[in-house]
């Protein structure tokens, strides 16, 4: 019995050794594991509907091309930024007004609304480029506190969200949401914008 017992505990060390040789015939003979094909994870129900729901994170030059407006507006150089659209331009713009365009008429339209201004300062607070997979639209998502003071030397300032819709990199539709931010939340915007500077 005491003989089993030592063989029983030697065989226990032995496999548990970290300098256990492999067995190279076991090697040669076992067939390797199939590789795991990664199946498409579905994704959980969405609790109430949306229009469109599936987006991904898309082309960062997107975000470039719709700061590059913003840069020219600030720079009272809207003339320049011709190359940012495409043929055609739709902007909703808060209030409810439209504006619809052609690429060689919406500097002019641009000029011509940028002239009420003396100085504006758009502060980004969140730029993001998605791509919508359902439909393959590309959009660019942009939070911003904007700054502007009138010909007249009058301040004013207000919160936006604008959803800048491209095509092969060019800007062809925007919807721009306008929220006038609470006295505290002005000074939060405040504080923000020149961390970000």
């Amino acid at each position: 019995m005491k003989i089993a017992l030592s063989f029983l505990c030697l065989l226990f060390i032995l496999s548990c050794s970290e300098n256990k040789t492999p067995d190279k015939t076991a090697e040669n003979t076992t067939e390797p594991a199939p590789a795991a094909t990664a199946e498409p994870q579905s994704l959980p129900p969405l609790a109430y509907s949306a229009l469109y729901s599936n987006w991904e994170i898309g082309k960062r030059d997107n975000m470039n091309t719709v700061l590059s407006l913003y840069k020219a507006w600030d720079e009272a150089s809207v003339d320049n930024i011709k190359n940012l659209f495409a043929d055609s331009v739709i902007l909703d713009l808060p209030g409810g007004k439209r504006v619809t365009s052609s690429r060689d008429n919406i500097t002019d339209v641009l000029v011509k609304y940028r002239s009420a201004y003396k100085t504006t300062a758009n502060q980004v607070i969140s730029i993001y480029p998605l791509l919508n997979k359902e439909t393959n639209d590309e959009w660019v998502a942009v939070l911003l506190y904007n700054k502007w003071t009138y010909k007249d030397n009058v301040r004013d300032s207000s919160l936006y969200q604008d959803l800048w819709k491209l095509q092969n990199g060019k800007i062809y539709y925007m919807l721009s949401l306008e929220q006038t931010p609470s006295r505290t939340n002005t000074k939060r915007l405040e504080k923000l914008s020149k961390d970000i500077k």
